[in-house]
């Protein structure tokens, strides 16, 4: 489930220089395929329920002209599980929901992996990745700086399609961080870890990403049977 919070001062941390062993890359880069969106599009929520998709509006980030809804549609299968998946946002206009698709091609399936209000009062960052079971080859950043009204989607090249959002920081200067991951179990030992991406002007260029390896394996789920008592023996 995806959870709105506003965003939090980026501090400054310090990372160990990326492994040689895994892949990694330092130079500045621009977002690539930026494309604008306008809030203004947005047509009435039950003409976007057809076909068998389902709109689920999550979380909010209330600003104060008008709170705005960040979710998604999808389809479901037989098992009530997601199939397809198609981010959304949208607001209400007195009693009625509106509510924009951003399908872009770059999106696999994806969700709202974050939605955070600020540095400033009328902005928001937002990032797009896979929410099923697809691997999303770019991580999606969205970006408003008038409250919703104009919506920027750009993309950053993963360091490996299976990287998933991890974590992002922005503060009022500028200097933030986005962060990927990878799984042990997804991927050879050496390109595990965390990817760091930074930017020093507001996210309009951001260095490659910088890996920090990591070598943990998380512990698995315990069996739902071991905590039941052991049968007793049957009286003689």
């Amino acid at each position: 489930m995806v959870l709105a919070a506003i965003v939090m001062v980026c501090a400054s941390d310090t990372i160990r220089p990326a492994s040689a062993a895994g892949p990694s890359t330092t130079a500045s880069t621009q977002p690539s395929g930026s494309v604008s969106l306008r809030l203004a599009d947005a047509v009435a929520a039950d003409d976007l329920e057809k076909d068998d998709w389902e709109l689920d509006m999550q979380s909010q980030i209330p600003f104060k002209d008008r709170p705005l809804f960040f979710g998604q549609l999808a389809i479901y299968g037989a098992d009530d599980k997601a199939t397809a998946m198609i981010p959304v946002v949208g607001f209400k206009t007195g009693d009625k929901l509106m509510a924009m698709k951003i399908d872009d091609p770059r999106l696999v399936n994806a969700g709202w992996s974050y939605i955070a209000a600020g540095p400033t009062t009328p902005e928001f960052w937002g990032v797009l990745d896979a929410a099923l079971d697809d691997h999303q080859p770019e991580i999606v950043i969205a970006h408003s700086t008038d409250s919703g009204n104009t919506l920027q989607i750009a993309s950053l090249p993963k360091p490996l399609p299976m990287a998933v959002f991890d974590s992002f920081c922005m503060d009022r200067q500028g200097h933030g961080r986005l962060s990927l991951y990878v799984y042990r179990d997804q991927a050879e030992l050496r390109q595990a870890g965390y990817y760091h991406y930074r930017t020093i002007d507001g996210g309009k260029t951001w260095t490659g990403a910088e890996h920090e390896p990591d070598g943990m394996l998380p512990a698995d789920d315990a069996p739902d049977d071991v905590t039941e008592p052991a049968p007793r023996p049957a009286k003689a």
